[in-house]
């Protein structure tokens, strides 16, 4: 049995917002709690209200094989096209470079909860969220 102390989510809290979240696809990178222009012409551009940035990969924080994340991709990439969402392809990396990028999928106009609910299917501690308002905030999951 592993245990866990606060130490350590407080740690990987403090990861979460410090890795910096992109869709290379429009060069377009953004941090937890910091107003993006750029992401904020984004959503106008793209009639988008709320949003959420979410992994498939590695659930509660436990690296997993190449293989086995690329099988949870897949199933997410399942559910975002079976349910008729519009998304974008993007990747969540380690400001220090010690964890391997994550990819990631930036859903468009998902709300908080349903967001929520879709992260903890593929057991992720945490998303980020974001209105128009371009300043993306995280929000725990577990």
């Amino acid at each position: 049995m592993e245990l866990y102390s606060d130490n350590i989510d407080e740690q990987l809290e403090a990861a979460y917002r410090a890795a910096i979240y992109e869709l290379s696809q429009f060069e377009l990178g953004f941090k937890i709690g910091e107003y993006n222009p750029l992401l904020a012409e984004f959503l106008i551009d793209n009639n988008v209200s709320c949003w959420a940035f979410i992994s498939p990969e590695n659930p509660s924080s436990r690296q997993l094989s190449v293989e086995e994340n690329g099988k949870r991709h897949e199933k997410m990439l399942e559910m975002l096209t079976g349910g008729g969402w519009r998304y974008c392809e993007g990747v969540g990396k380690d400001a220090k470079g010690e964890w391997p990028p994550e990819k990631s999928y930036l859903i468009l106009n998902i709300g908080e909860t349903e967001a929520i609910k879709l992260a903890k299917i593929f057991g992720q501690k945490a998303i980020v969220t974001g209105d128009l308002k371009a300043t993306p905030k995280l929000v725990m999951c577990m």
